[in-house]
């Protein structure tokens, strides 16, 4: 080989990465972007702007906001909206493989298995859905009201946000009867969502437990609590704020994780003030 055509054919293959490399900057840089301005988390939380150029983004990380009537009408033709769904098992939180004819994403087809407890559902037309895995059938058992008869939902997450032209992931924490009977420790804190600053004087009630939080927004309830205490009769109040009532089923994974694994929750309370108020997001059927 001529050595000056091998010194071209090594520079070739050099410089090839470096273009890819400074092609994919570009378009991550200026390409479609997944704008949402500031808002609150499903959970409460209040985030900043999020920018999430052609990449993976959680659910739990995107505010919640109306749709606005001309980004519906785009969406719906563009169907821009992708979710990946990943069904974890209580109280490991490992993946867990379910029936993907059971897991229901309101506004998408039937998804597709891509990995151990990871479900793909693509080409969604608006910018929230829920997510609801519902418990077998029994054909034996009267029909009862729900999608195709099927009322009882083992895990379901309402409202979810997706972002545009980009990957939204959404956790599912599967629950059994069984479940119901876990117990574990439960303290933490409670903070106002604007400012994020502690709440003191907050009234904190989980099943028949009650306390109040010190001066720093901290409260520890005295008995091991029951999931079922916890996901049905959890609730807390303070003057000047909007109460709290506990949805367990819609809350993070990372706040299932601290609550299980370490017995602290974090309670995001939102100011009565009625100038406060946000637009609200059209209801999901259930």
């Amino acid at each position: 080989m001529d050595p000056r055509a091998g010194r071209r054919m090594a520079l070739l293959l050099i410089a090839a990465p470096v273009a890819l490399a400074v092609m994919t900057t570009f378009l991550i840089v200026h390409g479609p972007r997944a704008a949402f301005p500031s808002g609150r988390t499903a959970a409460g939380a209040l985030v900043g702007h999020v920018d999430a150029p052609l990449a993976v983004i959680s659910c739990d990380e995107l505010p919640v906001k109306p749709p606005d009537p001309d980004e519906m009408r785009s969406d719906e033709q563009a169907r821009p909206y992708h979710l990946r769904v990943r069904t974890l098992d209580f109280p490991s939180l490992e993946p867990i493989d379910v029936d993907a004819t059971r897991l229901v994403v309101l506004g998408a087809g039937e998804g597709r298995r891509v990995g151990t407890g990871e479900y793909l559902f693509e080409g969604l037309p608006v910018g929230y859905t829920s997510v609801a895995l519902f418990a077998p059938q029994d054909p034996t058992a009267p029909r009862r009201p729900g999608i195709d008869g099927r009322a009882q939902r083992l895990a379901e997450r309402n409202p979810v946000p997706l972002a545009r032209h980009a990957l939204t992931t959404c956790d599912l924490v599967v629950l059994g009867p069984e479940d119901l009977a876990w117990t574990g420790a439960l303290r933490g804190s409670v903070k106002e969502g604007a400012s994020r600053r502690p709440v003191p004087g907050a009234r904190v009630a989980c099943g028949s437990q009650v306390t109040l939080t010190d001066d720093c927004g901290r409260f520890e309830i005295a008995a091991p609590v029951s999931w079922a205490d916890l996901s049905r009769g959890t609730a807390v109040t303070c003057a000047g704020y909007k109460p709290f009532v506990l949805l367990a089923t819609c809350m993070p994974c990372a706040w299932l994780r601290d609550v299980v694994g370490k017995g602290e929750a974090t309670f995001w309370l939102q100011s009565a003030d009625p100038g406060e108020a946000r637009a609200a997001v059209p209801a999901l059927p259930r």
